[in-house]
């Protein structure tokens, strides 16, 4: 391909878009600024101040109102009026009235990806009568798409100015052909941020049909001198005699729908998600409206309550599209959750909660999961699925593997019980697709099942921080779908593809088990205490609904319980529960949970009160009930005012038991080097370790220090991994052999409380401190290693770990509902990926004689290779985020830093008889999460 062709038609293209838009008359601005954003009805309650184009008016996620006041200037015939406004961050424009009109974005974004222009800048207006006051408000945030400030916030434009449509037409059938032409010769990658281009394939190309394309583009040149009306009716005209040949077909038909990828936080707060949710959707309503066979779709239902509760009059706009069939209801969740971390409960709500929104509001039922960016899929997810009516999957995240490319893109995917759904990654491997060309072309050329079925999905628009599809997204759509030398495109809806791809079902590849994410193994620890109030709320909103179901409650009390499951499901979005948005996410997180756990334990205990109101409890002198909330019977000690009791409860029930002097009667030992119960020995090495672990029952030793690196039992090691920007993300590469430390053992105490014995450790690492209670139960197989950590590291990883003596070719993994075998070797690329694993309450490892498994109350990433079992505890690594500065700055402070300040949890040692299910199934694994509670 010649460079100077491409470089002249290029330069063609610039010339036209010079003269789009021009500039007549210069808006008057006022501002009324704010830290958190105000209503409409609020938009004066602001700091009151004159702006200009050239003012800089806030900092990072600062929030204004901004009035645009001007008069209608003179326009040629043939124009038509815009307002072009580039606020230095995003907006939403409003008439005077307060009606929502359209989003908008400033021309420089963070986002840019050559030569896309994600700009939203411009909003179409009628004439008016000349001399006319016209007057907007626009809802300001000081923030770019990504969450930077760009050029310091800087307003760049303010105007009310002319628009040729005919020569924008120009402009699109031109940049069409300069795109295609740049793209076949390298000169540009449209791969989007963070997508390895090492395996793109090559793109098709035609001499003779470039050749036309230059020879056509030359003659266009030549033709547009004063860019009269003749000249670009010409000029249209040269370039119809491609656009009117047709695509003779390709090996693939697409379905492309319009879509705007929102993540609900991460470069950005919740609140900010929130605002974005109501610029795309102002945007989309007006393409729909303007465009009549675009079609556009949304996922997350928190998103459409957010703007019910909002812009009533937007939501009625969105109901009509709905209606319609083209504004498609995209995806079952109330919000794109990860799948890894929640509960298999909170998959259930998920699906239920966006159920009820979508059946209430639009009378309609969605029959897919959308999840395109999201970081592994769960064994178990099928079979909650197809029970739920789900039959289908689309994404795409998987196509990012770092080691093993994944096998494809249109398959049956078989969960642990059989159940089956067909799942679509999108052959682009994009949800934001650019709709050039080029896009067309890569999808066709990457897609993996064509020969068994033929059609496959693009999904174009500005994603990750909203807008979704600008007008250029549209128009250049219109031009690819039926064009020669491209595979054919048309609009169309994602579950009319499913409809037709089911009927290829049989014939399609099947995959069974995890879709195991091959990156992103960070996020399984990442932020700890938000992973710890999720669990905390999954398990305490169990709590509410068992007592629920044994005692009347009002329609209030089930709201607020239900209302309480919301705001749980929210705060499980895939940015924000694997840990890798900016701090001020977690900050507000943290806070939520605590509100929210707050009112939790409020209403369990008016639950609790008004189930003891109905007892009988004649015949005891000092009662207490004891409630036991697992799905098993239980019979443990617990401690009721500092005194030790002894209680059997059945499964999810409670019992009235006698307040007594108990002794246990067994004797119960302590020392600072050793442990000693009926059950279990557990001997310490003098620096803190465990050196033995010893099952009195089975008469075997479980620890097996590694003579090659000196590792004995609970190992406390910290890892300092090499910072980077998707540290919050993952773990560096080769972590594991560079710079490590094993905390500092400063000493240890003995305790003896009746059935209760502990060795109290004291750990030391620079500025942080580690304090354990090693404790054994009377009766208990079980060690609990109950942590306080005060944590002031950064860019380090702290896990524990234990070699032991039973040998497995595969570690069994709790997740949702279910167990997981994951390999304990790296024999393959594929066990090799698996480094560090997702499990939920436990991981075991069992020889068939007898076993041994690591739980924990709140840790999600464990480790099973060489032999031990390792669970991560904290990751302290750098958040992302603008308002740290940029990678190699200095003047970090601790708080740009995952996991810094006060921990307290809770992980165990459990030896058994037996494999996982004959002995280390036992519910003893569960009780550190649930315990009897009186």
């Amino acid at each position: 391909m010649n460079p100077n062709k491409i470089e002249n038609a290029s330069n063609l293209l610039e010339r036209i878009g010079r003269k789009v838009y021009i500039p007549l008359s210069e808006m008057k601005i006022e501002g009324w600024l704010s830290k958190e954003p105000l209503s409409f009805a609020d938009k004066r309650k602001g700091e009151h101040c004159q702006l200009r184009i050239g003012d800089s008016w806030g900092g990072l996620f600062d929030c204004a109102w901004m009035k645009l006041s001007g008069q209608i200037p003179a326009i040629d015939e043939g124009l038509d009026l815009v307002l072009m406004v580039d606020i230095g961050g995003e907006g939403l424009v409003h008439d005077a009235a307060g009606n929502p009109i359209r989003g908008i974005t400033n021309k420089m974004s963070s986002y840019g990806i050559p030569p896309d222009k994600p700009g939203k800048w411009l909003v179409e207006l009628s004439k008016g009568v000349l001399g006319e006051t016209i007057e907007f408000w626009v809802d300001a945030g000081c923030n770019d798409l990504f969450g930077y400030v760009q050029n310091g916030g800087v307003i760049t434009d303010a105007h009310l100015g002319t628009c040729h449509s005919e020569l924008k037409a120009l402009y699109y059938d031109v940049e069409v052909l300069v795109d295609w032409l740049k793209g076949d010769s390298g000169q540009v990658s449209h791969q989007p941020k963070g997508v390895s281009t090492k395996d793109k394939p090559e793109l098709i190309s035609n001499e003779a049909r470039f050749a036309r394309f230059h020879q056509v583009l030359d003659r266009v040149d030549q033709a547009l001198v004063h860019f009269t009306d003749q000249e670009i009716a010409l000029c249209r005209q040269l370039l119809a005699d491609i656009y009117d040949q047709p695509s003779t077909g390709g090996s693939v038909d697409i379905t492309a729908t319009g879509h705007a990828h929102l993540d609900l936080a991460w470069m950005w707060p919740l609140r900010e998600g929130k605002r974005k949710a109501m610029r795309t959707f102002t945007t989309a309503v007006a393409n729909l409206d303007k465009y009549p066979d675009y079609l556009f779709g949304a996922s997350q239902y928190q998103l459409f309550d957010w703007i019910k509760d909002d812009y009533s009059q937007l939501f009625e706009r969105i109901k009509h599209h709905v209606v319609e069939g083209r504004f498609e209801l995209q995806g079952c969740f109330w919000v794109e959750s990860d799948l890894n971390l929640v509960s298999g409960e909170s998959l259930i709500r998920q699906i239920m909660f966006g159920r009820q929104f979508t059946l209430e509001h639009f009378g309609q039922e969605v029959n897919y999961l959308w999840e395109p960016d999201v970081f592994g899929f769960t064994a178990t997810l099928p079979q909650i699925l197809v029970k739920s009516g789900v039959n289908y999957i689309a994404s795409q995240k998987l196509s990012q593997n770092k080691i093993n490319p994944f096998p494809h893109h249109l398959f049956r995917w078989q969960g642990l019980d059989g159940s089956e759904v067909i799942m679509h990654n999108f052959p682009e491997d994009t949800y934001d697709s650019r709709a050039r060309a080029t896009s067309s072309l890569r999808l066709e050329a990457n897609y993996k099942e064509k020969a068994i079925f033929n059609q496959a999905l693009m999904v174009y628009g500005v994603g990750d921080g909203g807008g979704g599809p600008a007008e250029e997204h549209i128009e250049r759509f219109q031009r690819i779908k039926d064009l020669e030398g491209l595979p054919k495109a048309r609009n169309g809806r994602v579950d009319d593809f499913f409809s037709r791809a089911e009927s290829k079902r049989e014939q399609l590849p099947s995959l069974k088990g995890e879709l195991y994410f091959e990156a992103h193994q960070g996020c399984f620890t990442t932020e700890s205490r938000t992973k710890r109030g999720n669990r905390d709320m999954e398990h305490i909103l169990h709590d509410l609904e068992m007592m629920m179901s044994v005692t009347p409650c009002s329609r209030e009390e089930r709201e607020a319980v239900s209302q309480l499951w919301r705001e749980t499901l929210t705060l499980q979005f895939h940015d924000i529960l694997p840990g890798s948005s900016i701090v001020r996410v977690y900050r507000e997180a943290e806070s939520d949970y605590r509100r929210m756990l707050e009112q939790a334990r409020e209403l369990l205990a008016v639950l609790e009160v008004r189930v003891e109101t109905n007892l009988s409890l004649g015949g005891f002198n000092k009662p207490f009930i004891a409630y036991n909330t697992a799905p098993f019977a239980r019979n443990e000690w617990i401690n009721i005012d500092g005194r030790w009791q002894e209680v059997a409860v059945g499964p999810l029930g409670y019992a009235v038991n006698e307040q007594v002097e108990q002794q246990s009667e067994v004797l119960m030992q302590a020392t600072p080097y050793y442990l000693e119960s009926d059950c279990m020995r557990v001997e310490f090495a003098p620096d803190g370790g465990i050196r033995s672990m010893f099952d009195k029952q089975l008469a075997k030793e479980f620890i097996a220090p590694d003579s090659s690196t000196g590792t004995i039992g609970n190992e406390l090691r910290a890892y300092h991994e090499r910072a980077s920007q998707y540290a919050a993300w993952d773990f560096a590469d080769g972590y594991r052999e560079g710079q490590s430390s094993v905390l500092c053992f400063e000493r240890a105490e003995a305790i003896v409380d009746g059935p209760r014995a502990a060795v109290k450790q004291y750990y030391r690492y620079n500025q942080s401190v580690v304090v354990q209670e090693i404790v054994l139960l009377a009766g208990s197989y079980r060690v609990d290693f109950q942590t306080y950590i005060d944590w002031h590291e950064q860019d380090v990883s702290l896990k524990a770990r234990f070699p032991v003596s039973v040998v497995a070719h595969e570690a069994q993994c709790n997740i949702q509902f279910g167990v997981i075998n994951r390999p304990t070797h790296s024999d393959d690329s594929h066990a090799a990926a698996k480094d560090e694993i997702p499990a939920h309450k436990w991981v075991d490892l069992s020889d068939g004689e007898c076993g041994v498994a690591i739980m924990s109350d709140s840790k999600y990433g464990y480790r099973v290779k060489d032999q031990s079992l390792e669970v991560t505890l904290l990751r302290s690594q750098k958040k992302p985020g603008s308002e740290f500065g940029h990678e190699g700055e200095a003047g970090y402070t601790a708080d740009n830093f995952g996991d810094i300040g006060e921990h307290f949890f809770i992980y165990s040692i459990y030896t058994h008889e037996g494999d996982y299910q004959s002995g280390g199934g036992s519910p003893a694994r569960l009780c550190t999460e649930q315990p009897v509670a009186g």
